[in-house]
């Protein structure tokens, strides 16, 4: 007789916590990971989908995962230029320091021939060829190779605080599933991740409003500072000297 009974599978939902400090340690962090991709109903796309909504979700899911909120930041990583110049640009292709994603939902097939239009269009989902955009209702995929986040010209993530018993130090890690699904990455990665080793980083507490987080400025950034006399200054005229905003704009902080 063929016994059909499979074996099921458990995820170990229990993260394991230095006992004096309470933060997860840190080879917990890819479990973390897993647990969130498996769980959580997180969408594929960049640019459609709200990064800080999706911030949110994850936030929630460490939280319920018994990770305590002093652990967990939010991150925002901002293009170097803010400039009104800049601003105007909407191609990043003209805009030297744009934040550009690779797009997971890119697929090198042509994907507008004639049958597959017609197909879609007795869908009610509407093909721009002309923009690589294909919409239905509210829901809008571009279908590049590349995306970018044209609207606020930033990107919000996650910052989970680990402790490595090995090196017996704290280690912030970035948590961001939109572009990395393989594992937690330092927070300076993500300039790499998003194309612009000068973008300027900020860090927030849960119930805090962002700060420039000093710790991750580039030598750039600190020698327009000291050059600029004001390494003392306000937040405010900090970021404005760093990424030209004019003041009201979405580059300025104040």
């Amino acid at each position: 007789m063929i016994d059909l009974k499979h074996k099921k599978e458990t995820l170990d939902l229990v993260i394991e916590t230095d006992q004096e400090s309470g933060l997860p340690l840190l080879q917990e962090s890819t479990k973390i990971l897993f647990i969130i991709q498996t769980y959580l109903p997180l969408p594929f796309t960049i640019a459609e989908y709200g990064c800080g909504k999706k911030a949110s979700i994850l936030i929630r899911k460490l939280i319920h995962l018994g990770i305590p909120a002093y652990a967990i930041k939010r991150g925002m990583i901002m293009e170097k230029d803010m400039s009104g110049e800049m601003l105007k640009l909407e191609d990043f292709r003209k805009r030297p320091h744009a934040l550009v994603a690779a797009n997971p939902l890119y697929h090198p097939k042509d994907f507008y021939q004639e049958p597959l239009l017609k197909m879609l269009a007795k869908k009610n989902v509407e093909v721009d060829t002309e923009n690589s955009i294909i919409k239905a209702g509210n829901y809008v995929l571009h279908h590049s190779r590349e995306v970018q986040f044209k609207m606020a010209r930033s990107h919000i993530f996650t910052i989970v605080t680990f402790w490595d018993q090995f090196q017996n130090k704290a280690v912030e890690l970035a948590i961001d599933p939109t572009l990395n699904t393989s594992e937690a990455f330092s927070v300076e990665e993500q300039r790499e991740l998003l194309h612009d080793d000068e973008a300027l980083i900020f860090t927030a507490p849960l119930t805090a409003r962002f700060q420039l987080d000093k710790r991750y400025l580039t030598e750039w950034q600190l020698k327009e500072l000291e050059q600029s006399g004001q390494s003392n200054g306000s937040q405010a005229s900090l970021i404005r000297k760093i990424n030209k905003a004019e003041k009201g704009s979405i580059g300025d902080p104040d």
